[in-house]
């Protein structure tokens, strides 16, 4: 028989209240989860929106070396007064250099100390110098990781997540429910369904991958072996620190170079960002002795997996469409659709009426 929700269970109720309050916050989710995975739309529009800040007059005291990244970073510390963490290379010849202090919440990016730098390492010059005035990117991490209140791992992604869990649970409750009961819906109330039950392992995959992001302690202890390590020299003496060495180790290891470079304190290095990074490959590298300790990948990693299925990169990539940027299509027509009917319902019942469907 039709099913006529004029006067809902309390399963039905619970979904469609936890629906229509998160959907403002499941909406921003979905847009920044969307922005975020696509960095290079983000960078090249912020550069068309908005001007670079005062970019500071320094140069290197050695001559140039076009692509050494021993230099990018010796000539933004000397911007910036402190050396940086993180350098990213994009495919065009550019850098971005950052990550003078831990964090990219929405409060820490107000200060100075995360200005990002845009070297062009050809050359050697910075090009732009970004904050969270002028830099989508850097806006987009900072609304998305921004804590409530204070409290650590309350913020939007972790609030989007659990509320994407508490209606597909319900969903699936409603679904078994119906099908026992042998209620069918209308064909747009049909299709809801559907596309909730389609979009399940995925919506599964990302609420859980964030909520393992923000309270690390869900994770999985990473695997302490690392994976097999080739006898590498090198064929040039030994310079500590140097950061193009470490890559040239990591290149020959992985056959290709690293995009990433996360500087640690303690002179290791760790490169990331080989090929399409579809894998999630790393090289940690003892600049002191040049000597690789370990290699990485989503295999013995538990954060690389989780972020490899958490953005889509394993089918489609970063920076084009790939399987998350679909699913964020479903959530959004089911959270907007669901939201619809919802007002339809309550026009309907206002005026008296039974059934009631999603618009088509």
């Amino acid at each position: 028989m039709p099913y006529a929700p004029a006067r809902a269970d309390r399963l039905t109720r619970l979904h469609r209240c936890v629906g229509l309050a998160a959907a403002p916050f499941i909406t921003l989710s979905l847009l920044l989860a969307v922005a975020l995975t696509h960095p290079a739309a983000l960078h090249a529009t912020s550069a068309r929106l908005f001007d670079s800040r005062a970019i500071p007059a320094v140069a290197l005291a050695e001559p140039v070396r076009p692509g050494a990244i021993d230099q990018t970073v010796a000539l933004v510390a000397r911007a910036h007064g402190a050396r940086p963490n993180v350098v990213v290379l994009d495919r065009t010849g550019l850098a971005r250099v950052g990550g003078f202090a831990g964090g990219h919440d929405h409060a820490g990016s107000r200060a100075p100390r995360h200005t990002t730098y845009v070297v062009d390492i050809r050359r050697q010059a910075i090009v732009r110098v970004e904050d969270l005035g002028n830099s989508l990117f850097l806006i987009g991490h900072g609304i998305h990781a921004y804590q409530w209140f204070g409290i650590d791992g309350l913020n939007l992604a972790s609030v989007t997540a659990c509320a994407l869990l508490a209606l597909l649970t319900t969903g699936l409750a409603m679904r078994v429910r119906d099908r026992r009961a042998g209620r069918s819906g209308s064909p747009p109330l049909r299709w809801h369904a559907r596309l909730g039950l389609w979009s399940a392992p995925f919506t599964l995959v990302i609420a859980v991958t964030t909520l393992m992001f923000d309270f690390p302690a869900l994770l999985p202890a990473p695997d302490p072996a690392s994976r097999p390590i080739p006898a590498l020299a090198l064929a040039e003496p030994l310079h500590p620190g140097s950061l193009d060495q470490a890559a040239q180790l990591a290149e020959r290891a992985l056959g290709s170079r690293p995009h990433s470079y996360y500087l640690g304190a303690d002179g290791r290095v760790k490169l990331a960002g080989f090929g399409a990074d579809i894998a999630g490959d790393a090289v940690v590298v003892d600049t002191r002795s040049m000597r690789i300790e370990r290699i990485e990948d989503w295999r013995n990693n538990p954060v690389s997996a989780a972020f490899i299925v958490h953005d889509g990169r394993y089918l489609g990539g970063l920076d084009g469409f790939n399987i998350m940027d679909a699913v964020a299509l479903v959530l959004f027509y089911l959270t907007w659709g669901g939201a619809a009917a919802a007002w339809r319902r309550w026009r309907l019942r206002r005026r008296g009426a039974g059934e009631v469907g999603l618009p088509g």
